[in-house]
């Protein structure tokens, strides 16, 4: 029941984001109402019409025509794609979130669907409570530990990012570092390490009743 009312709220508020032509909230909304309700047809049409590129906008309309093969606009619409992928008036994908697969157009600093903050240029976004898909990061971080991914600095990032986006910054740690060996010039990964493990050496520890900091530890220990 939760798990419909919470559909219900996202598909409505998608829907009013998307007539009120806010494309980004429509977009966040629409795929929340679809990962709570994956065979909700309306939301995924409502997807097609906000969708970012031409890859997301043909994938709506096929799980809309998968849920009901007797929807002629789905239909209609994606054989017009297909045939003439300009007259969608959609830009081609420029990339893919390293966590959920969701093609993108141009890139943003939090993706649509698992909402997880995407870059590390802006590491201070993770130092407050995400609300991320959680079930899709974690689903990310199976598809690195079972080996699907052989790139080892792509298994990096998504460890990396799929870690800071949960709240564990202590789990990143290891392959932020690791990042930082691969990329020893990358100003944006030192600084993403400078930043998390700061925060980390902020913590205050109870011991014996009294709070005593932890000491900071220096970028070259970091790396070490």
């Amino acid at each position: 029941m939760e798990s419909e009312d919470r559909h219900r709220d996202s598909l409505k508020e998608g829907i009013a984001a998307a007539i009120a032509e806010q494309w980004e909230d429509a977009r966040r909304h629409l795929w929340r109402a679809v990962n709570d309700s994956p065979q909700k047809e309306i939301a995924w049409m409502w997807l097609s019409k906000v969708s970012e590129n031409l890859d997301e906008h043909q994938f709506s309309l096929a799980r809309a025509l998968a849920i009901n093969p007797d929807n002629r606009r789905a239909r209609l619409s994606l054989e017009i794609s297909r045939a003439d992928p300009e007259a969608a008036a959609r830009p081609p994908a420029r990339g893919r979130c390293l966590i959920c697969g969701l093609a993108y157009a141009q890139p943003s600093e939090s993706c649509a669907r698992c909402r997880c903050v995407t870059r590390l240029d802006i590491p201070e976004m993770f130092l407050q409570p995400l609300g991320v898909e959680r079930a899709l990061v974690r689903k990310a971080l199976r598809r690195v530990e079972s080996g699907a991914v052989k790139n080892e600095e792509k298994r990096m990032w998504i460890l990396a990012l799929a870690h800071l986006n949960l709240g564990e910054p202590c789990q990143a740690q290891a392959p932020l570092r690791a990042l930082a060996r691969l990329r020893p010039n990358d100003r944006v990964v030192c600084r993403a390490i400078e930043v998390i493990c700061g925060q980390l050496a902020d913590i205050q520890v109870d011991s014996s009743f009294e709070t005593e900091a932890v000491d900071r530890p220096t970028p070259e220990q970091l790396l070490s």
